[in-house]
């Protein structure tokens, strides 16, 4: 009985480090699956989403080619422009892959306008909604478009020019209004009497009959 129970013994201490090596190797594998799942948001200069990088801490300008990644496994994703607390109506929201932030056109993306946004740090919101639950990923950016530097301050007044010349005569205003007619004046004096004219002389008497 003693030999059989340390024969026991002795398979068990040789079984142990397969046991533990195929738990490694099983939980190894689960990682790796997990990791091959693990959803982001990338940026590409590329329509075709060639050589895409992580869009969190990436500087941008022109246009841009955003999207979420890998497509597998994803049903739905709404896109938010700098609204993290995804209040109202997304931005975009995509129903079926690729799942692109300005949408595609046959199988390229369309671009983002980086130029519609103010030069700065800027933030995409994607709610993932997968056959496995939601994730949301905030990615962080920068906007940086080339432009004149900043405006100057206001000058000091300028000297005040010569004066304009005349402007021609405006035209004549219209008639006034009749005056008011005016009072009757006093009558004159009388004149004074004319003299009287020297009486005739007398005819002469005819011969009788």
């Amino acid at each position: 009985m003693a030999t059989s129970s340390r024969s026991t013994q002795a398979r068990r201490r040789r079984l142990l480090p397969v046991l533990l090596t195929l738990f490694l190797s099983i939980g190894a594998s689960a990682a790796f699956a997990a990791d091959a799942f693990a959803y982001d948001q990338f940026v590409s200069k590329f329509p075709n989403r060639s050589a895409p990088v992580v869009l969190h801490g990436t500087t941008l300008s022109g246009d841009a080619y955003v999207f979420v990644g890998p497509d597998a496994g994803v049903t739905r994703v709404r896109f938010y422009l700098d609204n993290p607390s995804r209040t109202g109506t997304p931005t975009r929201n995509e129903a079926s892959a690729p799942w692109d932030f300005a949408g595609s056109t046959g199988a390229n993306a369309n671009p983002f306008a980086t130029s519609s946004l103010s030069n700065g740090s800027h933030t995409i919101t994607a709610v993932i909604d997968r056959t496995g639950g939601t994730d949301v990923i905030n990615s962080t950016f920068t906007v940086s478009n080339g432009g004149g530097g900043g405006g100057g301050g206001t000058g000091g007044t300028g000297p005040a020019g010569p004066p304009g010349p005349a402007g021609p005569p405006g035209p004549a205003g219209p008639a006034g209004a009749t005056g008011a007619k005016g009072p009757t004046g006093d009558q004159g004096a009388v004149g004074d009497k004319g003299l009287t004219g020297d009486t005739g002389d007398k005819g002469l008497t005819g011969d009788t009959g």
